[in-house]
């Protein structure tokens, strides 16, 4: 599995990358309602930046789950581990509790 697989297993399987997405949104529009009027982001840059969190936030999951269980294992012994060690639980629960101003 790799990261973008990972990234949609979650994504289907949980609500990890959707309300890490959320939270995301509402920080960078929160960040960036404090920006100079001309110097604001326009809905694709926030867009840009949400997916660019996201694809770190994800690489540092797989990174973190690839001392765990192989990379080169398939697909479903990754999501089986996942679901054994209820990753995607404790992932949500992690999301819930990040504070993006401290991020």
């Amino acid at each position: 599995m790799d990261v973008d697989e990972l990234t949609a297993y979650l994504d289907e399987n949980s609500k990890v990358v959707s309300n890490f997405r959320a939270k995301m949104m509402a920080y960078e529009v929160e960040k960036n309602k404090r920006r100079q009027p001309a110097k604001r982001w326009n809905q694709t840059q926030l867009d840009r930046a949400v997916d660019k969190s996201q694809a770190t936030f994800m690489k540092s999951v797989f990174d973190q789950l690839s001392g765990s269980i192989s990379a080169d294992k398939s697909a479903k012994e990754w999501a089986t581990f996942i679901d054994d060690n209820e990753i995607a639980d404790s992932l949500e629960e992690s999301v819930d509790m990040i504070d993006m101003d401290e991020a």
